[in-house]
């Protein structure tokens, strides 16, 4: 009996009613706990749109679940959902061939809760802190705002030119044009008293 880490996620469908899904969903955590399994974290996504109709459903109501079980706990807990209505999708994930240590203590409601606060503590210590104006004793003042430099150079010779280079190169373009216009109709002209001739 080797335990192993697997995430698993489900889809059901998202007719169900909410009593009916927890006996749905109960019924697998308690497949997954046999064999001395436990589950380590069951996060309820919610109905969401799915990409694409299944089973000629568009929403579904998502669960993942990350969990020490047996290999053989995991085929069962398949071959059931492979065979219910209710289930629309599932993926199963091997994450390590050793599951963590020591299952949760008696009370499961209080390490998820601790452990999802250590999980968001980890996150905000990751986003960069300002230091110069955090009083002392309080805690780090967060920035989630990215931050960037702006240079005030001047342009070099490779970028493009000034608005009032563009217009005189707009004027020099208007005498040139002009200049075509008249070589064209002194042309014209000139043919045209030929012919006549």
């Amino acid at each position: 009996m080797s335990l192993r880490e697997y995430e698993f996620t489900l889809i059901t469908s998202a007719q169900l009613p909410d009593s009916q899904r927890e006996k749905l969903l109960e019924k697998y955590e308690n497949i997954w706990t046999s064999d001395a399994g436990w589950v380590i974290k069951k996060d309820a996504w919610g109905t969401l749109k799915m990409a694409y109709p299944i089973k000629k459903q568009f929403r579904g109501y998502y669960v993942c679940y990350t969990l020490a079980t047996t290999p053989q706990c995991i085929a069962q807990a398949e071959k059931k959902l492979r065979i219910d209505g209710n289930i629309l999708r599932y993926l199963n994930i091997k994450l390590s061939d050793a599951a963590p240590s020591s299952p949760p203590a008696a009370s499961e409601e209080a390490p998820v809760a601790s452990s999802a606060a250590e999980a968001e503590q980890k996150e905000q210590e990751s986003f960069s802190t300002d230091t110069t104006q955090q009083a002392p004793g309080s805690s780090p003042s967060v920035s989630a705002t990215p931050s960037f430099e702006v240079s005030l150079e001047e342009p070099s010779a490779t970028e493009e030119p000034s608005a009032t280079e563009n217009t005189s190169a707009n004027q020099e373009s208007d005498d040139i044009s002009s200049d075509q216009k008249q070589n064209s109709s002194s042309t014209a002209s000139s043919e045209a008293d030929s012919s006549s001739e």
